[in-house]
């Protein structure tokens, strides 16, 4: 939904009014396009007015694309009837200043996810409007980019690189698969482990391509249940995705959208907005991506490892974001084929190490001749000492076994020079059966930079059932000239003056 906005002598008094009438529009998909302008007002030969296009109120009407005038502040008997005499039918007019819930309620049928942009001039404050349309939902199905020959090669690489891993995993210890994932593993993945059994690359490359849709993705975006629930909320997946927006536009350093696409792999879902298809764990992903990338992006080849990277998510928006360096995953077999599949045929072109036999070199010279390297969890002993510029995990340590968890903090304080990354569990909510975080074991080496709770609706302290903390440490012997010289700064992204140009 377009607006217009009406100038008052009353509003122009307190122009909070208009901010508040704009941000309010904002929030719900309302896009301001123009300030209209009674021809008795002082400042009615204006072109423009903060920031945007100011017209009279005669040539506003005209224009097509305006759904709406809105009034900021109270409108006497006589304003109103001034209003649908000059071409406003009732049902295009909102009063803000009088009737607040009516406005908002016309305001909710937008159409648009609204940034604004700051910059700061000699003459003051000023703003840029993105506006990013919402196209519907999208559940239809999205072919694969890749011919039938090319998919089946990607998956045949894939599954040979599970089947290693899985027999060579160990028996006992810290690295077996512990109670949690893998009864759930074996109680939602039947065609898996049936493909799996039997080495069939054909069945395994129908599942990878339908991934998103079925078991393959069960316990990391939801799997069928959760394509089923997407599908059946229709119109109410595009108000999620709203939320979810209004958090990480402002939790990233550049807003734009192009970069949440989806690839056309795996058979994805989620809401068109602005021709590519999004869905919202992708803005997780792409925020995360964004700290580290911040943190490190100045850096000579960092090298980013995560245990537990999911489908790949962070690793696609990692790519995303053009980051330089190595990224690492490491995962239980039957996640990281999902995810291996998913990052070979998003981005073919990447030079990327998958495993071959447990004795694999992970040391910095092997490490900075690939964009990936994709690792079974037992292989984590395997990386080098002090090689890794940023470690992570995210919403997966607190599911696992303390032992488990004694031994992966253990390895990330040995591997780590630089920062270590993470969103877990909290003490809080209905149903924390596994670990929060303040009882992992200390990391001695580790200074805490911050520690807050998630900024996720889904995740925040306000959730009942999945209340999750993000938290970064340090080295407390961090080598300050790699890290935190001048050059940290450095990282190009456009100023908002460049933006406005």
């Amino acid at each position: 939904m377009d607006i217009a906005i009406l100038r008052t002598a009353a509003a122009d008094a307190s122009q909070p009014q208009y901010t508040k009438l704009e941000y309010a529009a904002l929030l719900r998909g309302a896009r301001a396009v123009t300030y209209a302008c009674l021809s008795d007002h002082p400042q009615a030969a204006e072109t423009t007015f903060r920031d945007l296009p100011q017209r009279p109120l005669s040539a506003v009407v005209q224009m097509p694309n305006v759904d709406l005038l809105a009034v900021p502040t109270s409108a006497s008997p006589e304003l109103r009837e001034f209003l649908m005499r000059s071409g406003w039918p009732a049902r295009r007019l909102a009063f803000f200043g009088d009737d607040r819930s009516g406005a908002l309620a016309q305001f909710a049928q937008g159409r648009y996810l609204v940034h604004r942009e700051s910059a700061l001039r000699e003459s003051g404050l000023h703003q840029q409007r993105h506006a990013f349309e919402v196209q519907g939902v999208g559940i239809e199905d999205i072919p694969p980019a890749h011919p039938r020959e090319a998919r089946l090669a990607i998956t045949s690489r894939v599954l040979e690189a599970c089947l290693r891993a899985r027999a060579t995993a160990p028996a006992e210890g810290p690295y077996v698969v512990g109670q949690n994932w893998g009864r759930f593993l074996q109680a939602t993945r039947p065609r898996f482990y049936e493909a799996l059994s039997s080495a069939d690359v054909e069945a395994m490359e129908a599942l990878l391509a339908n991934c998103f849709r079925n078991e393959l993705t069960s316990g990391i975006l939801g799997g069928r249940p959760a394509y089923d629930a997407f599908a059946a909320a229709g119109a109410g997946c595009a108000e999620g995705l709203r939320q979810h927006f209004n958090v990480w536009r402002h939790s990233v350093s550049h807003v734009d959208v192009r970069r949440l696409g989806f690839p056309p792999v795996g058979n994805p879902y989620g809401v068109w907005l602005d021709c590519v298809l999004v869905h919202a764990n992708t803005m997780l992903n792409d925020h995360r991506a964004s700290v580290v990338r911040d943190l490190v992006g100045h850096v000579d080849h960092p090298i980013v490892a995560e245990i537990g990277g999911g489908y790949g998510g962070f690793g696609r928006q990692w790519l995303m974001l053009d980051a330089p360096g190595t990224y690492i995953d490491f995962d239980l077999p039957e996640n990281l084929i999902v995810a291996s599949h998913f990052l070979a045929s998003a981005h073919h072109d990447k030079r990327i190490l998958l495993f071959d036999e447990p004795s694999m070199r992970l040391d910095l010279e092997v490490l900075r001749q690939y964009d990936l390297v994709l690792m079974p969890h037992f292989m984590l002993p395997r990386l080098a000492d002090a090689s890794v510029d940023v470690f992570m995990n995210f919403i997966s340590l607190s599911e696992m076994s303390a032992a488990t968890i004694h031994e992966y903090l253990a390895q990330i304080e040995r591997v780590t020079r630089g920062y270590f990354y993470q969103e877990n569990l909290l003490d809080n909510g209905e149903g924390y059966e596994f670990y929060p975080v303040s009882v992992f074991p200390p990391m001695p080496q580790f200074r805490k930079l911050f520690s807050t709770p998630s900024r996720w609706p889904f995740f925040s302290a306000s959730s009942p059932v999945h209340s999750h903390v993000e938290q970064l440490s340090i080295r407390a012997d961090l080598e300050v000239e790699r890290y935190l010289t001048a050059t940290a700064n450095s990282l190009p992204s456009p100023s908002a003056e460049e933006t406005f140009a």
